[in-house]
């Protein structure tokens, strides 16, 4: 996926749980969601099943489906809609059943969250990264997070673009603009969306650092009143 595609808002989807304990989802609710920030606010990017969705609290068939509703219901009101599939997991065998889903329901890219477990530093995750691409046929994503308790330096994320040839993009959600900075100096065709907005200010699009995306809000959408659930709003 080419920085070209990359552009505009990209909406992150949370997940209306609902029911007894949120055990279940409230599928309308989605849906409406879904169709609230492709439709109504007009944005061209949907960012899936990742920490906003609070994907450690879904089962792989809930992530899955979720990723089907999402495309479904978004390509039916702009097909050119690029949905990003956050399929990390604690498993390389999970991550690579969700990266093949996502290839097979027509996602544009997978972004994988660096793993939250035993992956011994930036070798592992290279290993990580290199096991999933060879055995998928769809771009992939970096998603550098401190929440997995390990950030990748810029040497560890250029070398995985180099040596994978499906990773083509990053999303820098460590908030280390110096990095970024750094890392495309390494890599400088790989695609860097950068969550500290401050770069834009300092003029980073124009010089061609970052692309010209930025991940948006979950819009603010009011769910449904049925039975179990209670009206939210997201952000």
């Amino acid at each position: 996926m080419g920085p070209q595609r990359a552009a505009g808002i990209g909406d992150s989807l949370y997940t209306p749980f609902c029911g007894p304990d949120g055990d279940d989802i409230d599928w309308a609710a989605y849906r409406t969601l879904v169709r609230y920030c492709v439709g109504d606010l007009g944005h061209p990017m949907l960012w899936c099943t990742s920490g906003i969705a609070e994907f450690w609290s879904l089962t792989l068939a809930e992530r899955k489906r979720l990723l089907e509703v999402a495309i479904e219901e978004a390509r039916s009101l702009n097909h050119d809609v690029v949905v990003q599939a956050c399929t990390a997991a604690m498993s390389a065998k999970d991550c690579l059943d969700l990266t093949l889903h996502a290839q097979q329901v027509g996602a544009d890219i997978a972004y994988i969250q660096t793993p939250m477990m035993e992956v011994h530093g930036g070798d592992g995750v290279l290993r990580f990264f290199r096991y999933i691409a060879e055995r998928t046929d769809i771009a992939l994503g970096m998603f550098n997070s401190p929440s997995s308790g390990y950030v990748l330096t810029p040497a560890e994320g250029a070398r995985i673009y180099h040596e994978v040839p499906a990773v083509c993009a990053t999303k820098e959600g460590a908030f280390r603009p110096a990095a970024s900075w750094q890392l495309h100096e390494m890599a400088p065709g790989l695609v860097i969306w950068e969550c500290d907005k401050t770069v834009y200010r300092a003029g980073w699009l124009r010089a061609g650092i970052v692309c010209p995306a930025q991940l948006g809000t979950a819009g603010i959408c009011m769910k449904r009143r049925s039975a179990g659930c209670s009206p939210t709003t997201g952000s």
